[in-house]
């Protein structure tokens, strides 16, 4: 009877013990869950601004330009670099400034654009500077300035003055064209897989296109001054000027939403971050 009394208790501490450790376990700290979390960011009113399911908040981030490297989670003003992959901004470093340009970044390299003086600067990641390139021989022709990096050696600029879509080889220090267009002035521009969707004045037009194909008007009749465009399979999100706000727009059906509204907007980009929870 009282051998029975003992293993029963013991019985009933062990079992104890092993509950409290399995809840210890799974209250531990490191056990953490995240979700993957997909926003905008456009700059208006000088301020980068987050547009998310959520609403649209100030970054708190003052620029003059900015752009975004989102497979580093990386943005970049003129002067600072910050870390998003938290979902916080969280300033890395200051340099001094990218010589007042349009700036682009891509493949631990950042393209200023001057489309006064026709010509790119070209800096590391660090802000040290690499080499100028010209892309126009006369810079008294005026043009857009929007630039995507293809690699880290190429970078193709919208436009030249004269309805062209540049190509810059870095390495080289050589600027070709890469596109020719006969609609009118070319704005910004953005890619999705091996397609181009590039605005026009003209019309306010979006015309699709590739290397090897000639471009195809998507629709036209936009808000005016598109100044930002991010692609996807199916749906084109894209900021305006004088629409005041940010849109999207169905290929499929047609359908043009307006998202959010925005004082004057400038570039756009979609940003991934993981948040724990």
């Amino acid at each position: 009877m009282k051998k029975s009394r003992i293993f029963f208790m013991i019985f009933i501490l062990l079992s104890t013990t092993f509950i409290l450790a399995e809840h210890s376990a799974s209250c531990s700290p490191t056990d953490t869950s995240s979700k993957t979390v997909e926003s905008f960011l456009t700059l208006a009113n000088s301020t980068i601004i987050e547009i998310s399911n959520e609403g649209s908040f100030t970054t708190g981030i003052k620029a003059h330009s900015f752009c975004v490297d989102n497979e580093a989670k990386l943005l970049f003003t003129l002067n600072e670099i910050y870390d998003y992959s938290s979902g916080k901004f969280l300033l890395l470093r200051t340099y001094d400034s990218l010589t007042g340009g349009y700036i682009y970044a891509g493949f631990g390299i950042i393209a200023s654009v001057h489309n006064d003086t026709d010509d790119i600067d070209f800096y590391d990641y660090d802000g040290n500077f690499i080499k100028t390139i010209e892309f126009s021989g006369n810079p008294v022709i005026l043009q857009s300035a929007y630039g995507i990096f293809l690699d880290n050696n190429t970078f193709l600029l919208s436009e030249d003055g004269y309805n062209n879509v540049i190509k810059v080889n870095i390495s080289d220090g050589t600027a070709e064209i890469f596109k020719s267009f006969d609609f009118g002035w070319l704005g910004v521009f953005a890619k999705h897989e091996d397609s181009y969707y590039i605005y026009t004045s003209a019309g306010n037009a979006i015309y699709k296109f590739s290397a090897s194909t000639d471009p195809v008007l998507i629709d036209d009749g936009f808000p005016a001054h598109v100044t930002g465009i991010v692609a996807e399979e199916s749906i084109l999100y894209f900021v305006s000027n004088f629409g005041n706000g940010f849109y999207s727009y169905n290929m499929e059906s047609g359908e043009l939403t307006k998202i959010a509204d925005l004082n004057y907007p400038q570039g756009l980009y979609k940003i991934t971050y993981n948040v724990l929870f």
